[in-house]
């Protein structure tokens, strides 16, 4: 974990992506303390005071990259009427679902993103944005059913349309496979 506070130290002009394009991350840090090691849980979130190993002038260039992202991105989207900022917020659900970073799960939640979000009610996409959220492993184990739902997702109509068309899609061969990869577009 060490290895990502020197890697941020070095690039100080690293920028943060906004909060909503990506789930909310932690990393330990460890510092020393007289009575041994201290381990601290730093959310990217945060402040960024919490970043151990950044020089003032570091914090402010990052702080500084952060802002202006984060308010250019604000700006691209007022400029935009309602109906393209929904347009927006459904490709990026879509994407965000076909790329998790693990087969089974590109497999399960872009196919079923492919077909469904376009689809959904403003209240069903809030919805869907909470499990997007979740961690990629998180969501597989409830959605297959091995780990039972937490609290804040017991309650979604949108979890369980995804628990549905999981025990309902087959992907038992190879050619169920290449079609279920092909009609989700996905790579």
């Amino acid at each position: 974990m060490r290895s990502i506070v020197a890697r941020v130290a070095k690039q100080s002009t690293r920028v943060f992506a906004p909060a909503y394009l990506r789930p909310v991350t932690s990393y330990m840090s460890t510092t020393s303390t007289m009575g041994g090691t201290k381990k601290d849980w730093v959310n990217e979130d945060q402040d960024m005071k919490n970043l151990p190993g950044l020089s003032p002038q570091q914090l402010a260039k990052i702080q500084a990259s952060d802002n202006y992202l984060r308010n250019k991105h604000f700006k691209i989207e007022a400029d935009m009427e309602a109906k393209e900022r929904d347009i927006v917020r459904r490709k990026r659900m879509i994407y965000r679902s076909k790329q998790r970073g693990w087969l089974e799960a590109d497999l399960l939640m872009g196919a079923w993103a492919v077909k469904n979000v376009p689809h959904l009610s403003d209240a069903e996409l809030d919805e869907y944005e909470l499990l997007l959220k979740e961690e990629t492993i998180d969501i597989y184990n409830y959605v297959s059913g091995k780990d039972a739902l937490p609290p804040h997702l017991a309650s979604l109509g949108v979890m369980r349309r995804l628990q549905q068309y999981a025990l309902q899609r087959t992907m038992s061969g190879p050619e169920l496979y290449a079609q279920v990869k092909k009609e989700a577009n996905l790579t």
